[in-house]
């Protein structure tokens, strides 16, 4: 299987779960994104910050760009945070 290009939104609890599944198991590029890095004492930056530096993780600026070239993309947001994730990545 080739690799593939996976976005993960959201750096919680389940999406830094998924971020390490996905990085000891696969060979997959990861990028990953959540509106909390930006707030040191947040889990999410925590999370990011404990991630191993490799080239194979990478940080989107935004939601939508996250997804660019990804062929699968994981929502790991509070179900709070699900709707407005949807506005910003489809608005109407």
């Amino acid at each position: 299987m080739s690799a593939l290009r996976v976005a993960v939104i959201g750096l919680g609890e389940l999406g830094n779960t998924l971020v390490e599944d996905l990085f000891n198991e696969t060979r997959h590029e990861i990028r990953v994104w959540d509106w909390r890095f930006e707030d040191p004492s947040s889990s999410a930056a925590m999370h990011l910050g404990a991630l191993c530096v490799d080239k194979r993780i990478s940080v989107a600026d935004s939601a939508l760009s996250a997804l660019t070239g990804c062929s699968v993309a994981f929502s790991a947001v509070t179900a709070d945070q699900a709707v407005a994730l949807l506005k910003v990545l489809c608005p109407v």
